[in-house]
């Protein structure tokens, strides 16, 4: 795990990920953040152990859905689990491809990603949470409530129709 804090873009998988969605020559980052969100949550094709890399992949694409949603949710981050710059970045992407987003996004999305979280957040299913829970401590605890704030916020945005 090359992770340097407990926060989402803390770890070099979720810069990595970050750096490729929000890489001006993405061609559609947009349909990206669906295409894991979907890869992950189907339970034809994946229903195992999520590996660490996985796990940071698929924080980062909720994250998005959340902020393309309501922007207020990372722009005014109570909890300081996102940095100024990250949080201008991530306001930047989000600005470019708002109208993409909101022409392909279907209420299931916030449901499937919903469903990861019960995965994130289940030791035997989340290396990540493993890592985290073998460091003990402050550090699990952390990230733990780092990941529940990006549910709740999930659970903000979700449409009512679900």
């Amino acid at each position: 795990m090359g992770a340097w804090g407990h926060n989402l873009l803390d770890n070099d998988t979720a810069c990595d990920t970050f750096a490729r969605l929000t890489d001006p020559k993405a061609e559609a980052p947009v349909a990206e953040i669906f295409h894991t969100i979907e890869e992950y949550s189907n339970p034809d094709t994946f229903s195992g152990y999520i590996e660490d890399d996985e796990v940071n992949e698929i924080l980062v694409c909720i994250l998005l859905v959340v902020g393309f949603t309501d922007k207020t949710l990372i722009e005014v981050r109570t909890d300081k689990s996102i940095n100024k710059y990250f949080t201008d970045k991530i306001s930047k992407f989000l600005k470019q491809h708002q109208k993409t987003f909101d022409d392909s996004v279907k209420v299931d999305y916030y449901e499937k990603s919903e469903k990861l979280f019960e995965r994130i957040l289940d030791v035997e299913k989340s290396e990540t949470y493993e890592l985290w829970n073998e460091a003990g401590g402050e550090d699990c605890k952390s990230w733990v409530e780092m990941v529940t704030k990006i549910r709740e916020d999930l659970v903000k945005v979700t449409p009512q129709s679900i």
